[in-house]
């Protein structure tokens, strides 16, 4: 069946039906009649929302930008919260450490007293003996001079 001029016309023409010269039949200025999106690969998707390539009104060169951004700030809070964690771990084993030290500290130091205060009273026990002792000997060779 013959084609008329017209129908020729516009099939070998960039207009389309829909007014703009990408070829198609949509509002877009791509390639393709998709509706929107970048069809050839040129990086504008015809939208007039001054962004790459879809029609979400962000200029981060996808649909996903806020997801990303979401994500961006849970991986910052994470990390902070991670960074929070190892400080307070390590602060608690500080003053764990400090405190045993402390506690090694007194408990030698009271064994220390109690080993002199042990050593003196033996001492002093071991003098009175040795005084009784001397004593009760001096007074038996007296009785035995007599």
């Amino acid at each position: 069946m013959p084609r008329s001029s017209r129908t020729r016309t516009m099939m070998t023409s960039d207009c389309g039906t829909d007014g703009d010269d990408d070829g198609d039949d949509d509002d877009d200025d791509d390639d393709e009649d998709d509706g929107n999106g970048d069809d050839d690969g040129d990086g504008d998707d015809g939208d007039d929302d001054n962004d790459d390539d879809d029609d979400d009104d962000d200029d981060d060169g996808g649909d996903g930008g806020d997801e990303a951004a979401v994500v961006g700030v849970i991986v910052v809070v994470a990390v902070a919260a991670v960074a929070v964690v190892i400080v307070v771990v390590v602060v608690v084993v500080v003053v764990v450490v400090v405190v045993v030290v402390i506690v090694v500290v007194v408990v030698v130091a009271v064994l220390v007293v109690v080993v002199v205060v042990v050593v003196v009273v033996v001492v002093v026990v071991v003098v009175v003996v040795v005084v009784i002792a001397v004593k009760v000997v001096v007074i038996d060779m007296e009785i035995l001079k007599l």
